[in-house]
């Protein structure tokens, strides 16, 4: 649910929850991977580090992203979506029945091993060109930034 959801919305989500045999509502933890790994589709708000976790772990998702104040989460989203990397559903377009037909979809899609996300490379920074990347950086920090 988050540290951020008020109290009465919690505990409504919890008593729908408890007749759930297999939901569980979870405020908080500290070992998000372990949750998202477990996960057969993870729902997020689309945040820059939720988003390299679910790539990293090569997670279907669906993604409802902030919209406002800045448009960053939606960005990332769309793009992302329109590789076929995750799903995404826009704030306003959000519903009981938008997302759960979201992740209805994504539960039933017959490509369960998704290419372009089984294919998508997290390692980049090895590929960057000498004197250009992270080399570059630590030379430039070791210097004092000269």
């Amino acid at each position: 649910s988050g540290p951020e959801m008020p109290a009465r919305q919690r505990a409504e989500l919890t008593e729908l929850a408890a007749g759930c045999p297999n939901v569980r509502v979870i405020e908080f933890s500290d070992d998000m991977l372990s949750l998202l790994n477990a996960a057969d589709v993870a729902v997020s708000m689309g945040g820059y580090n939720t988003v390299c976790e679910l790539l990293t772990l090569r997670k279907r998702a669906v993604v409802v992203p902030r919209v406002r104040p800045v448009q960053e989460q939606w960005i990332r989203a769309e793009r992302m979506a329109a590789r076929g990397l995750l799903r995404v559903v826009h704030p306003d377009a959000l519903s009981p029945h938008t997302l759960l037909d979201a992740v209805r979809e994504e539960l039933e899609r017959r490509d369960r091993n998704n290419r372009a996300l089984e294919s998508f490379e997290m390692s980049g920074l090895p590929r960057v060109r000498p004197g250009h990347g992270a080399e570059a950086f630590a030379d430039d920090v070791c210097r004092g930034g000269e």
